[in-house]
């Protein structure tokens, strides 16, 4: 009867049953319950056993071990505790969060992550996770996964990047995605956090086409500001046209046809004079959706000053470029950089005007490469220089040193040139004026492939 008043209570049918059923059938037994000790604590233990023969009188008896595995089950129970808490922490989380295995298999896909992905954990377990990617990503994930497994060169281990997913409806939206490694002695494991970033762009394209709107409103009020150059500048060839115009008709009546030529070929000059004007009007003040584009950076600004040199003459300025040996590509929007020059330009040449070009007359504008390797344009002027109450706010918007400025060129150029990965900055010139730079990053082949 001893036996009886070890068991729990609670747990002693269930023993002696299994044990009188093990007995009739004459097959072996596991069990797992309580006991009561002799201090009164329980314990759980875990019996196995059989029924034989006494070697003393032939009765069938309980033959077996019993083992404590008390603490293996409160290990079992913290464990399952665990599992069940990080399950709640990681379902609470408002990313997707989602484990593959070594061979790129879901293993787990929280809450957020169904919401996101229209799929339930079930639909996905053990699912390849391409099948949350566009089509055209599918076999690089798995060549990557099998070179990193093999190699341990990480590209993505541990480094957020931007990248494009699927939905159950086929629908592609944007994501950054961030992952990291677990090991363990029997496989290793890949976790991925996921946001749906698809606001943020909206977001940031909805800057983009304010900034977008702010420079053209820009470039207008700029190239309104050089109306009287750009008229003198078109003047000059529509006039020279007139003249070999009339000068053509008088050798035609005169019978002088073998001077026509050339003056036809003087008369084609400067039409492409005028038109080569209208187009660079046309260039900057167009608007809409812009591309980026590989450009000669010397070529790019020669081009600009071509455009400033009418407003440059009628200020009495002269502007005088200095460039680097070596020819240097840039992958820029064109007329978005050559709106940030020519503010500059434009700035300076104002400056020095106030002044009365006291300092002198030229306006320097110098392209070079940096420690950085990266090339920077800079504009020097000789003007009266920067008043010290407008230095910390220049490149905020509606900040202006002008009458009648606007104040958002400097900040227009400023989102411009840090949106091309560059950097605006500005110092003093000695003894007088003041020098604005800019850098935009070399463009090198091997880095667009």
């Amino acid at each position: 009867m001893l036996w009886r008043k070890i068991i729990h209570e609670d747990d002693f049918k269930r023993v002696e049953k299994s044990l009188n059923e093990a007995f009739k059938v004459n097959s072996p037994f596991e069990l797992e319950y309580r006991i009561i000790t002799k201090n009164s604590s329980i314990k759980l233990v875990w019996e196995k056993g059989g029924p034989v023969s006494s070697i003393f009188n032939g009765e069938i008896i309980i033959e077996g071990f019993i083992n404590d595995i008390t603490s293996i089950k409160e290990a079992e129970a913290d464990l399952i505790s665990s599992y069940a808490f990080s399950d709640a922490v990681v379902n609470s989380v408002v990313e997707a969060v989602i484990t593959i295995d070594q061979h790129g298999l879901i293993q787990s896909f929280n809450f957020a992550a169904q919401v996101m992905f229209g799929y339930s954990a079930d639909e996905v377990k053990n699912k390849n996770i391409t099948i949350l990617m566009p089509t055209t990503f599918c076999d690089q994930h798995d060549q990557h996964l099998a070179q990193y497994l093999k190699t341990k060169q990480t590209h993505i281990i541990g480094v957020g990047r931007e990248l494009i997913a699927k939905r159950r409806d086929g629908t592609q939206f944007p994501i950054h995605l961030s992952v990291s490694e677990i090991q363990n002695h029997e496989n290793t494991m890949f976790v991925g956090l996921i946001r749906d970033i698809t606001k943020q762009r909206a977001s940031e394209e909805q800057a983009r086409l304010h900034t977008e709107q702010l420079a053209h409103a820009e470039r207008v009020n700029a190239l309104g500001e050089m109306a009287a150059g750009i008229a003198h500048e078109i003047n000059q060839p529509l006039t020279a046209i007139s003249l070999f115009s009339q000068t053509a008709k008088n050798f035609c009546e005169k019978g002088r046809f073998e001077k026509l030529p050339s003056i036809f070929e003087k008369l084609s000059l400067h039409s492409r004079r005028a038109g080569a004007v209208i187009e660079r009007m046309q260039l900057m003040t167009k608007k809409g959706q812009r591309s980026k584009e590989v450009i000669d950076c010397i070529f790019m600004i020669k081009e600009v000053i071509n455009l400033a040199e009418s407003e440059a003459r009628l200020r009495n300025v002269t502007i005088r470029m200095t460039a680097c040996d070596e020819a240097v590509d840039v992958f820029v929007d064109r007329v978005q950089i050559e709106q940030v020059i020519l503010n500059l330009l434009r700035n300076g040449m104002e400056a020095m005007q106030l002044n009365t070009c006291d300092n002198g007359s030229k306006i320097e504008l110098e392209i070079k490469l940096n420690e950085d390797k990266n090339v920077e344009i800079s504009v020097t002027d000789t003007g009266a220089g920067l008043a010290q109450e407008m230095r910390e706010r220049l490149f905020k918007p509606f900040s202006s040193t002008k009458e009648n400025g606007t104040g958002i060129g400097l900040s227009i150029s400023k989102s411009i040139i840090e949106e091309h990965g560059g950097h605006i900055n500005f110092c003093d010139n000695k003894p007088t004026g003041a020098i604005f730079m800019f850098t935009l990053p070399i463009y090198e082949k091997r880095s667009r492939e």
